[in-house]
């Protein structure tokens, strides 16, 4: 498995990013140094000469992009269950070219949160799932034929409402079959909407194309009540060899949080004989 963290590549106060102040060279130095090997990358609109730049930044760094994040699109509207169906068509066209973009900057996945959309007065569940499976079937073919995965993502009943459990998402992947697409788990939504950790990730086993590993309270991993053992356990033996990445407040600060979550994470791998990036791990314990 690999260690991920989140980072910005600008300024903002937008919510669990661990580096989000846009001084990208000196947090590529900082995550290299405690030994991450890929980011989830926020970003807002960027040209196709600075996706290239940023592209160029990381892999001089040796850092990876695992995970492109446009969040830019959630403040246009953009909603792929969204009713009106000539919006709708209009916000897949945005997403298909950040797809483009997520190809562009050497990513590996496309995060799909929030701008999924969500059930409106008199709409329901299955008109909404219905139009989403429509519209992750066009843009799925897409990403598919670049070498893309999305990453559609159970968030919380607080803060969506439709497909918010693991349990949910996998239904919906099994009732649909889209190509291109597999599941970005977190342990923070996952803590609120999953009954048992294990049997949820065992549920999604082979679909799974990252998972963002934060503490109970959305600060470092390891803080709270989250059990690691079990998650990093289920992980294992559902063949899952990806990024346990790390989206968190940065409280009482990003290097601190990267740094304790580092830690505890090695620890675990160590503890579970599970090889880290390149690294053999061997505990004759």
């Amino acid at each position: 498995m690999k260690l991920g963290i989140t980072v910005s590549t600008y300024p903002t106060n937008f919510g669990p990013i661990i580096f989000k102040d846009g001084n990208l060279r000196e947090n590529i130095r900082e995550m290299a140094a405690l030994g991450y090997h890929g980011v989830d990358l926020f970003t807002n609109e960027k040209t196709p000469q600075e996706l290239q730049d940023l592209r160029i930044l990381f892999k001089d760094g040796g850092i990876e992009i695992n995970t492109y994040l446009a969040i830019f699109l959630a403040e246009k509207g953009v909603k792929l269950s969204e009713i009106n169906d000539v919006k709708r068509l209009h916000d897949i066209d945005l997403y298909r070219k950040e797809i483009n973009n997520a190809q562009k900057i050497g990513a590996k996945s496309i995060a799909l949160g929030y701008i999924r959309g969500e059930i409106g007065e008199g709409d329901s569940y299955l008109a909404c799932e219905e139009r989403l499976a429509h519209s992750l079937e066009i843009v799925g073919k897409h990403a598919a034929e670049r070498g893309i995965v999305i990453g559609l993502e159970p968030i919380n009943r607080y803060e969506l409402n439709f497909i918010n459990s693991v349990m949910e998402a996998v239904a919906f992947m099994k009732k649909f079959r889209p190509v291109g697409v597999g599941l970005l788990l977190d342990a923070f939504h996952m803590n609120i909407e999953d009954l048992d950790f294990s049997e949820s990730i065992h549920a999604a086993a082979g679909i799974i194309s990252n998972f963002h590993a934060p503490g109970s309270s959305r600060l470092a991993t390891g803080s709270g009540h989250l059990d690691y053992d079990a998650i990093i356990s289920a992980l294992n033996e559902t063949g899952y060899t990806g990024y346990l990445t790390l989206e968190a407040f940065p409280k009482p600060d990003s290097f601190t949080v990267a740094k304790q979550s580092a830690e505890f994470l090695k620890g675990k791998f160590f503890t579970h004989n599970i090889r880290i990036g390149d690294q053999e791990v061997v505990n004759e314990g």
